[in-house]
C-alpha cells in the first residue's frame, strides 16, 4: 500500500508535467497554421488575359495581355495589352483599316489586396501600326494600302473580379488623345481616343 501511494505521488509530480502540470491535456498549437494562412497571398502575381471584345479608335477587335503585380501587397501592376482592331466604313470613299496596338501602362489599385473585386486607375502609352485601304467611287479597284502609325496616351480605369484564385474577369474604360497619327503621307494630327474592353483570363 505504501508503494502504491509513493508511486501515485511521483506520477503527480513528474508524470503530470506532460499534461501541462495541471492534469489536463495540452492544447494543440494552431498558431502556425494561422500564421501561414494569414501571410500567404490571396492571389497570384500574374494574369494572362484574353479580350474577346475591344473597342478602340471607333474600331472593333480583340486582344491579349499580361499583367504583373509588384510590391508586397500588389497595389501596383504593370499591364501590357496587345489589341488588333478592324474597321470597315461605307460612303463615297469606303475605307478598310486593320491596326495592331501595344499599350504598356501602370495600374494603381485602390482596393485592399484581400478583396476579390479591385478597382484601379493608371496611365498607358499607345503605339499602333497598321494599314488603310481607301476605295474611290470612280475607280474599279481599290487604291493601294498605305501605312498607318499612331502614337498616343490614355488614362484607364478598370475593375478586376476574382471569383476563384486562378480565374479572373474584368472591364476597362479609358480616354486620351493621339499626339501623332500618320496615314500614308498625311499627318492627321491630334485626335481624341476612347477604348473599352471586356477581359477574362488565368492567374498564375
Amino acid at each position: 500500500m505504501h508503494r502504491i501511494f509513493v508511486s501515485l505521488i511521483a506520477f503527480l509530480l513528474y508524470g503530470g508535467g506532460a499534461f501541462g502540470g495541471n492534469g489536463n491535456m495540452p492544447k494543440a498549437d494552431t498558431t502556425v497554421g494561422k500564421r501561414q494562412h494569414t501571410d500567404a497571398p490571396l492571389l497570384t502575381k500574374n494574369i494572362l488575359t484574353f479580350a474577346p471584345i475591344r473597342v478602340l479608335e471607333n474600331a472593333y477587335g480583340f486582344g491579349i495581355g499580361l499583367e504583373h503585380f509588384t510590391g508586397k501587397n500588389g497595389a501596383l501592376s504593370i499591364y501590357v495589352p496587345i489589341v488588333s482592331t478592324y474597321d470597315v466604313t461605307s460612303g463615297s470613299r469606303p475605307r478598310r483599316n486593320q491596326t495592331t496596338y501595344v499599350m504598356p501602362g501602370l495600374k494603381f489599385y485602390l482596393s485592399k489586396p484581400a478583396t476579390k473585386i479591385k478597382c484601379a486607375i493608371g496611365p498607358s502609352l499607345l503605339l499602333g501600326v497598321g494599314q488603310t485601304v481607301e476605295y474611290d467611287e470612280f475607280r474599279a479597284k481599290p487604291a493601294e494600302p498605305v501605312q498607318k502609325t499612331v502614337l498616343g496616351t490614355l488614362v484607364n480605369t478598370s475593375v478586376n473580379i476574382n471569383p476563384f484564385p486562378h480565374i479572373y474577369y474584368g472591364f476597362e474604360l479609358g480616354c486620351g488623345f493621339t499626339y501623332f497619327e500618320k496615314v500614308g503621307d498625311r499627318n492627321i494630327g491630334a485626335q481624341s481616343l476612347v477604348q473599352f474592353g471586356f477581359n477574362f483570363g488565368y492567374r498564375f
